[in-house]
């Protein structure tokens, strides 16, 4: 399996998961969320297609690419029970947990990859899912300073927002 092609299955194995989710989960806040991601992912599959298009690159690789699982072929459901309204921030954390295994899923390919012009596109990958993570991490700032402040209003002095 070629760069792109790892790449663009992973994207879309995420967007899938990420739909099957949303489909789940319609009753409450997070069907939101995950349609959100799944948006994403399917943006980025499209930015990785045009890459392939517009770059010359030796489509055999000079690693093993099938040793590799990515993050999405082992997620289980985060389908929740009926009776119980997820916290968002159990949603946040997971979209965090997948962006991170993303970005050391894409890192730990390119310190083994030699060819420059697959380096540039894991590069552009990493930094893709890094900037999703920041997102992610500051809803999840967000959200738990808004706990801590309730919890703890009339003590103490806080970072700004």
């Amino acid at each position: 399996m070629e760069y792109f092609e790892m790449a663009i299955k992973m994207e879309v194995d995420g967007e899938k998961f990420y739909k099957e989710q949303a489909n789940k989960n319609q009753d409450n806040a997070t069907y939101q969320i995950f349609t959100y991601l799944a948006q994403e992912e399917q943006k980025h599959a499209r930015l990785i297609e045009k890459m392939q298009k517009k770059l010359s690159i030796d489509p055999t690789p000079e690693i093993d690419l099938t040793e590799y699982k990515h993050p999405f072929q082992e997620l289980k459901d985060f389908q929740l029970d009926i009776k119980t309204i997820p916290e968002q921030l159990d949603v946040y954390r997971l979209a965090l947990e997948m962006e991170k295994k993303s970005i050391d899923f894409y890192q730990d390919i390119l310190t083994k990859t030699k060819n420059p012009e697959g380096k540039k596109i894991i590069n552009f990958l990493i930094l893709q899912e890094k900037s999703h993570y920041k997102i992610f991490e500051g809803i999840i700032e967000h959200v738990l300073r808004a706990e801590e402040w309730v919890e703890d209003a009339e003590f103490g002095l806080r970072k700004p927002y």
